[in-house]
């Protein structure tokens, strides 16, 4: 047992518990239990419930919270809280309240805001107000729909307003610059020239040219 009032100087060698209000050393080799340690560097594990304050850490593992400008992990775990811009392979996570730039994105729930740039989307249900891409779905239900309806679709809407319409048209009421093909039904047709092969209908007419009667 030493009781030294000043100071030690030297090396303090073996296995000792060493009691003092404050510690000067280039080095120690030892566990620290300390209300406050200052160091130009710390090897191993730091125990219990601390406030660290460093330019740089480098840990294997560091089990705390981190407030930080740059963070470089290999594993990160828990919220990552204020606002971040981070950098990784993959990112797996509950919730992610941030914007998200990634070549694949994969969500469980629900994604919010504006999806940017080109991207292939797979999922059940998309709700969103407006939508800038082709889309490819068994059921689309939109209040207003833009550009070309490719392939084979059943459409239920109010008014449909489209320069070239390549399907069959069954509606109460169809205004048409041109139409083509065969207009089947009982129909009441208003419109200043009809040129057809084959009319099978009633034809009130000022004028009626015909091939055949």
């Amino acid at each position: 047992n030493v009781v030294a009032t000043n100071k030690m100087y030297g090396i303090i060698e073996g296995s000792n518990t060493i009691s003092a209000s404050t510690i000067s050393a280039i080095t120690t080799n030892s566990n620290v239990a300390a209300d406050n340690v200052v160091a130009t560097n710390m090897y191993g594990t730091i125990a219990g419930s601390n406030t660290i304050n460093a330019s740089t850490i480098n840990a294997i593992t560091t089990n705390s919270n981190v407030a930080a400008d740059n963070v470089v992990a290999t594993n990160m775990y828990g919220t990552i809280a204020g606002s971040n811009t981070i950098n990784a392979s993959t990112i797996n996570a509950i919730t992610t309240n941030s914007n998200v730039v990634a070549d694949n994105v994969v969500a469980t729930n629900k994604m919010y805001g504006i999806i940017e740039g080109s991207n292939t989307i797979s999922a059940s249900t998309i709700s969103a107000i407006t939508t800038n891409s082709n889309v490819a779905a068994d059921n689309v239900v939109a209040t207003n729909m833009y550009g070309t309806i490719a392939g084979s679709n059943t459409i239920n809407a109010s008014t449909i307003n489209a320069i070239t319409t390549n399907s069959n048209v069954a509606a109460d009421n169809v205004v048409a610059t041109n139409m083509y093909g065969t207009i089947a039904g009982s129909n009441t047709i208003n419109a200043s020239t009809i040129n057809a092969i084959t009319t099978n209908s009633n034809v009130v007419a000022d004028n009626v040219v015909a091939t055949n009667k």
